[in-house]
C-alpha cells in the first residue's frame, strides 16, 4: 500500500474521492521511479558493453614484432630506379604485413617496433593505424632513422631490393622494449628470423618475448 503523511490524510478527509486520484497519482510515480531505474541499469548494462569493448583496443588477439620500412619503387611497381623520374612511396616490412592482413580480417593485432622521429616513421605509423593495427607499444626513436629500402623490377629480371638499415631505429630493438603485459594478453605471438638477423639487440628482445611462457600459442 501507500503511505500518506498528515497533509495527504487531510487532503483525503476534505476532497473525499479526489484523494483516491491523489494516492493513484503516487503509484503511478512509484512504478515510473522503478523505471527510471531499470532503465539507468539497462544504460549501465550498454556502457559496460563499450568499455569492454574500448579495453579490448588495448589487448590483441595477435602480437608481433620486427621491422617495417618505407619503400620506394617505380611508379606501377615496374622499372628501374635509374630510368624512373618519380618513384612510388609504400611501406613494407613481413611482420607488420601479417599485422595488417589480420586486421583486414577483423582480428585485433598489435605490432611492436621502433620507427624514427622523422616524416618516413610517421608515414609507417599513419599506414598502419588507418589498417585497424594496434601500435600503442611503437617506440618513437628520437636518436635513429627510420629504415628505407628501394626496390626495381624489369621484365626478364627478379625484383631487386636495396636496403638502407644499418643501425636504423628498429634494429635498434631492445628486450625492455618489450612489455610483458602485452605477450602475456596476446593469444598469438609471431616471430620471423629477419627480426632475429637485425642485430643482437632485436634477438635479446626477440628472446625476451618468447620467455613469456603464458601465450597460448606460438607461431612464426
Amino acid at each position: 500500500g501507500v503511505l500518506l503523511d498528515d497533509a495527504d490524510q487531510q487532503q483525503h478527509a476534505d476532497h473525499g474521492n479526489d484523494a483516491e486520484f491523489h494516492v493513484g497519482d503516487l503509484e503511478r510515480q512509484q512504478r515510473a521511479d522503478t523505471g527510471r531505474r531499470q532503465g539507468r541499469q539497462d544504460r549501465y548494462g550498454m556502457d559496460e558493453a563499450f568499455l569492454q569493448k574500448e579495453l579490448a583496443k588495448y589487448m590483441s588477439e595477435f602480437v608481433t614484432l620486427g621491422e617495417t620500412m618505407v619503400l620506394l619503387m617505380a611508379p606501377d611497381q615496374f622499372g628501374t630506379i635509374k630510368s624512373s623520374q618519380t618513384l612510388q612511396k609504400q611501406i613494407g616490412g613481413a611482420e607488420s604485413n601479417v599485422a595488417v592482413g589480420l586486421s583486414r580480417l577483423g582480428h585485433n593485432a598489435k605490432w611492436i617496433s621502433r620507427v624514427g622521429k622523422d616524416p618516413f616513421g610517421q608515414e609507417i605509423l599513419y599506414r598502419l593505424r588507418a589498417e585497424g593495427v594496434n601500435t600503442k607499444d611503437v617506440i618513437v626513436d628520437s636518436e635513429h632513422r627510420t629504415g628505407l629500402m628501394f626496390k626495381e623490377r624489369t621484365i626478364l629480371n627478379e625484383p631487386s631490393v636495396f636496403y638502407y638499415r644499418q643501425n636504423s631505429t628498429a634494429s635498434n630493438l631492445k628486450k625492455e622494449d618489450i612489455k610483458e603485459e602485452t605477450i602475456r594478453s596476446a593469444r598469438i605471438l609471431h616471430i620471423t628470423g629477419i627480426t632475429l638477423a637485425l642485430s643482437e639487440s632485436c634477438r635479446e628482445a626477440v628472446f625476451e618475448a618468447v620467455a613469456i611462457q603464458t601465450v597460448s600459442e606460438f607461431v612464426t
